[in-house]
């Protein structure tokens, strides 16, 4: 798979979020739990394609994008989660995540 030089950055960005997270994280139970938040998160945005349309939308703003991201999972995944989510989407791509 190639990357253009902005889906380079965006995802460089989003794994040194998730780094950091996983760095300042001393329970293996809150790793454990960030990371079957993401794949749960994934699964949804796989059986729903307008709402990851509506999430990865380049022509949108990015504070609209985490502004729907933070609507939809505030209260349902932990705070560590919602952190990696919105670098994701806010992040410039140079094709849809």
């Amino acid at each position: 798979m190639t990357l253009h030089a902005a889906s380079r950055e965006a995802l460089a960005a989003a794994e040194l979020r998730l780094l950091e997270l996983a760095d300042a994280t001393t329970s293996t139970d809150e790793l454990a739990k960030l990371g079957e938040e993401l794949f749960a998160v994934l699964g949804l945005l796989i059986e729903q394609p307008a709402l990851r349309r509506a999430a990865a939308d380049a022509s949108s703003e990015p504070a609209g994008r985490e502004q729907l991201i933070r609507g939809l999972f505030a209260g349902k995944v932990s705070d560590a989660t919602l952190q990696v989510l919105a670098a994701v989407v806010t992040a410039r791509w140079s094709s849809p995540p």
